[in-house]
């Protein structure tokens, strides 16, 4: 999970670097997308995690 996001950062800094305001709007468009995605993500693995008893929460 941590891993992918990572990915983030490199939008953000592509859409920097392009020097250009609407390129990097879109990316920050971009990036709010996969955070997006990436929160949905986590919450099914925390709902499995759970489901199947292997994370103790006390």
């Amino acid at each position: 999970m941590a891993i992918t996001s990572i990915e983030v950062y490199g939008v953000i800094i592509a859409g920097w670097a392009s020097n250009s305001k609407y390129a990097f709007l879109g990316a920050l468009r971009a990036s709010a997308q996969m955070v997006s995605y990436e929160i949905a993500m986590g919450f099914c693995f925390l709902v499995v995690l759970m489901v199947s008893g292997s994370m103790n929460l006390t």
